[in-house]
């Protein structure tokens, strides 16, 4: 039987337990034999030169297009631009694509987005020179609110990172971003 906090120790879980306890004791004897139920510790230093630091970051985003969703899409519309702006200043090798919660239904859904409807862009994939940066990602991700309802984030994204038509999107070596909105 196993100890519970619930139930009191019987004498021979007490005892076990003063005899284990008491070898531990002895063990810390006079011939300086270190013990000690901690792993040995390590210590990492994090590289400082910029030429050694990976700064590939590879951000999917993954809008809901579902019919609640038009304020939420808004306010990443109304924000991109500050959050573009730190990439741009410390030099990061971004590029950014654009799925919806309705990737998983078929090959044609799980396609990187470049618009809706008539207003495309063409670019499906985004980097730092990519002509009009940030009106191209608010083209692409801006994706109304007729999708289906039924979202499912995580397949989708899956979907879209699978989708042959879709790659090369993941860079080996990079960081993989997904943003859930």
């Amino acid at each position: 039987m196993l100890y519970s906090p619930n139930q009191p120790m019987n004498g021979s879980i007490y005892r076990t337990f003063i005899i284990v306890f008491a070898f531990l004791i002895s063990a810390c004897g006079e011939d300086q034999t270190s013990f000690s139920f901690l792993q040995d510790s390590q210590s990492f230093l994090q590289n400082s030169d910029p030429n050694k630091i990976n700064s590939q970051i590879d951000i999917l985003w993954v809008i809901d297009n579902s019919g609640s969703m038009a304020t939420s899409q808004q306010n990443v519309a109304d924000n991109f631009q500050s959050f573009i702006n730190g990439f741009q200043t410390k030099g990061f090798d971004f590029q950014m694509a654009v799925t919806t919660t309705e990737a998983y239904l078929s090959d044609n859904d799980a396609r990187f987005r470049d618009g809706l409807g008539a207003q495309t862009t063409g670019e499906f994939i985004i980097t730092p020179e990519t002509p009009n940066l940030v009106d191209t990602f608010l083209t692409n991700m801006l994706q109304g609110t007729g999708g289906y309802g039924d979202e499912r984030a995580f397949q989708s994204f899956r979907a879209a990172l699978d989708l042959s038509a879709n790659q090369p999107f993941v860079r080996t070596g990079g960081f993989l971003s997904v943003i859930i909105v």
